[in-house]
């Protein structure tokens, strides 16, 4: 354990790395590697849930309050005005948030979307003519991928209140409309609320846990 902590650093220092991350496998079998990262240092970030459906000609099955907006139609400082908040009412397992600039964060998922399909795609909710949440719907080149939901998020002042059903729903719906035949997700074990949003829009878990974890360098 020791030993091989000692070695990681010295390779982070070495290679001018901050951070190492590294996952799990799902299967009970992988759980003992779980514990051998804990045990060489690496924080436990999430312990990753999976759930499937199909979501041909998917479209949402309940009433619809909110109004949608491209984010290409939206001011940059409105979205990432909305994702900082609803990021920071997420607090990771550790209960603090790391220093985080949410506008390079907000950068760095769409450059991984791929800008104009995001900005095409991505959606910034509106309820009563105020923000009230974002859902990122992702499409793959790969068509025998499925279709993801980068993110679902509500507004503060409006989380507890059923709009988090209702945003993955229209993800659903967004990528239904894009072509998407399977639709696949993943949530944190302890986000109750996630899961329950799974199990009322019709998702069905998949496979086991999968942990993933980080090593953040001393140097």
């Amino acid at each position: 354990e020791t030993v091989g902590l000692a070695l990681l650093n010295n390779l982070m220092e070495n290679r001018g790395w901050k951070t190492i991350f590294a996952q799990t496998g799902d299967r009970p079998e992988d759980a003992f590697v779980g514990e051998l990262l804990c045990q060489a240092g690496f924080e436990l970030l999430i312990e990753r849930a999976f759930v499937e459906r199909n979501i041909l000609g998917y479209r949402i099955p309940f009433a619809d309050p909110l109004v949608y907006k491209p984010l290409c139609e939206v001011a940059r400082e409105t979205t990432v005005s909305a994702f900082t908040a609803i990021m920071r009412s997420s607090p990771p397992r550790g209960g603090s948030l790391p220093q985080t600039n949410f506008s390079d964060e907000f950068d760095r998922i769409m450059q991984y979307a791929g800008r104009e399909r995001a900005g095409n795609m991505w959606k910034l909710a509106f309820w009563e003519d105020a923000v009230a949440g974002l859902v990122f719907p992702q499409v793959y080149s790969n068509d025998e991928m499925p279709g993801e939901i980068l993110l679902v998020g509500v507004v503060p002042r409006l989380q507890g209140k059923g709009f988090g059903r209702i945003l993955h729903a229209k993800g659903l719906e967004c990528l239904a409309d894009a072509g998407v035949t399977r639709y696949s997700g993943s949530t944190d074990i302890i986000n109750k609320a996630m899961l329950r949003i799974f199990e009322m829009n019709g998702c069905r878990k998949v496979g086991g846990v999968r942990q993933e974890f980080r090593l953040m360098s001393r140097y």
